[in-house]
């Protein structure tokens, strides 16, 4: 059975990139009451998509690198330029494939020859909106690149680089790839990469 949940007021805190609201909600409790009101923050972030890039023929990955301010804010001294995906923003878009396919085209450049749905998950339920729609572009490796980078009025500099199954994991083990969208891609490509190779 479902369990309750009741939005008492939401209020926006700040309009930007990202936008922070405020949420003052009950909700049901494990005990079958109702809690007490309590005011939560959350980033109103909307829908994204991300794509792992893979030519099955030659075994490697298409992989964008670009920086990251929270890479590179957060402890740790990790940099911020972050090894990881082609995603984007869906922006009210419904038809996550076509803005999967436009990031591609618009990130890195590569011509994706087959685009299919892994699976759509929230990143940080705890305190964001944004649910992430993740997807497999199959391409060919060998084909020159065409546009690709990022977009300037979007402050966008992007450098997009061709790895090895083999670099990639390397890559994770190490920590070099660290962003959670990434690994959880390569681990569902460890389990269907024979089949994807085969086909």
């Amino acid at each position: 059975m479902a369990m309750r949940a009741q939005l008492i007021a939401r209020q926006r805190l700040h309009q930007g990139f990202f936008n922070l609201d405020v949420a003052e909600v009950q909700y049901e409790t494990f005990a079958g009451v109702m809690s007490r009101p309590v005011c939560l923050e959350v980033v109103d972030r909307g829908e994204g998509v991300a794509v792992l890039m893979y030519d099955p023929d030659k075994d490697c990955l298409g992989m964008i690198r670009q920086f990251r301010v929270g890479s590179f804010l957060a402890p740790g001294n990790h940099g911020g330029w972050t090894l990881e995906m082609v995603a984007g923003a869906c922006n009210g878009t419904t038809d996550y494939a076509q803005v999967a396919l436009r990031e591609v085209e618009e990130e890195a450049g590569w011509q994706v020859t087959t685009l299919l749905p892994i699976h759509n998950f929230f990143l940080s339920p705890s305190g964001s909106t944004e649910r992430l729609y993740l997807f497999l572009g199959i391409f060919d490796s060998s084909q020159p690149r065409v546009g690709g980078g990022g977009l300037a009025e979007e402050n966008e500099d992007i450098a997009p680089l061709l790895l090895s199954y083999e670099e990639a994991w390397q890559k994770m083990d190490s920590g070099e790839i660290d962003s959670a969208t990434a690994i959880l891609a390569l681990q569902w490509l460890a389990l269907n990469r024979d089949r994807l190779r085969s086909l």
